[in-house]
């Protein structure tokens, strides 16, 4: 982004010493400057980003200013010098722009390489370098236009870790009644907890949540506070990653330390591996569900154009 970093800082004392060229100090280095600082935390993680913040009051170094640039990269990253192309042969359906590619983007990790699963590990046509959506969201976008109506949609809708690009279309449409919600402060526009929901029953027409039941311990009180804060009629638009190379959804409440869910998730929190199950797991709670896949849906130039995963899915659920 054209910002010069004079170095790096690691919390864990066992840093490593340089990370692309440029030097890394651990907090205890950190301390020993004697100089005005200013620290951009650039994770996006409001809980660590909280954490650092209280390192730095407890050693009362006022000197010292932290800023949390997480929300501000991701809205300008790919704001940059790229110039849509008239002719390319790739398309963006969120910003409607023409490209000549989607960027690379994704977890690179021993899980992935190893089993394949649907919207995660590192994928080559992923990001729109100019909104930065990803293949995952464009997806969703593509679902929400056109089995849900989008541009009509109307009534109360509740989105849980709203991603940006599918947060500001949904906004424009000002017949609805949006609310948004994270775990994490910062996230949404309240901290909401998806099993525990603090609005009462039969409040919601549309509830929106991507990938986030991978992340969720108690699946089933979860779906129970969906279902409740559902009208009779409401819809849940959902999506999880799903790994095809297993026929049963695999989950070990053993399984609790980050580098153990690593190996075995594929991601330090997450909780589970959805197999092909996922559909039959989901109806298991009463829902009646439907599914919808580009590959169903699209031709293969079609999918390979807008930069969609072949066999990535959105989930449709409603009450029986």
């Amino acid at each position: 982004m054209g910002i010069e970093i004079d170095f790096f800082a690691q919390t864990n004392e066992s840093a490593v010493e340089h990370i692309d060229g440029v030097s890394v100090k651990t907090f205890s280095e950190l301390l020993m400057i004697q100089e005005e600082l200013k620290i951009l935390v650039c994770i996006k993680n409001s809980k660590a980003t909280c954490e650092i913040k209280t390192m730095i009051n407890q050693v009362k170094r006022p000197d010292i200013k932290v800023y949390d640039m997480a929300s501000f990269i991701e809205t300008n990253l790919f704001k940059r010098a790229y110039q849509p192309t008239a002719d390319g042969n790739k398309y963006c359906i969120i910003c409607n722009n023409n490209l000549d590619t989607f960027e690379p983007a994704g977890i690179e990790q021993e899980l992935f390489r190893n089993k394949h699963i649907i919207g995660g590990g590192l994928r080559d046509n992923c990001i729109c370098p100019l909104c930065g959506c990803n293949d995952r969201e464009r997806w969703l976008y593509y679902v929400l236009k056109n089995k849900t109506n989008l541009d009509a949609m109307n009534g109360r809708v509740l989105h849980f870790a709203p991603e940006r690009s599918i947060s500001e279309m949904i906004q424009a449409n000002g017949s609805i009644d949006y609310y948004t919600g994270d775990i994490n402060p910062g996230r949404g526009m309240h901290v909401t907890d998806i099993t525990c929901i603090q609005y009462k029953e039969e409040i919601f027409d549309y509830v929106i949540c991507n990938h986030v039941m991978e992340h969720i311990k108690d699946e089933n009180k979860a779906v129970s506070e969906v279902m409740r804060v559902l009208k009779h009629d409401g819809k849940w638009i959902f999506s999880i990653p799903i790994c095809t190379d297993i026929d049963k959804t695999y989950e070990d409440n053993t399984i609790i330390s980050p580098v153990d869910r690593l190996r075995e998730y594929g991601q330090e929190d997450h909780v589970r591996l959805y197999g092909k199950d996922f559909k039959e797991r989901f109806e298991k709670y009463g829902l009646k569900i439907k599914v919808f896949s580009p590959e169903d849906e699209l031709t293969e130039e079609e999918i390979n154009r807008y930069g969609f995963i072949k066999d990535d899915i959105i989930m449709i659920a409603s009450k029986q």
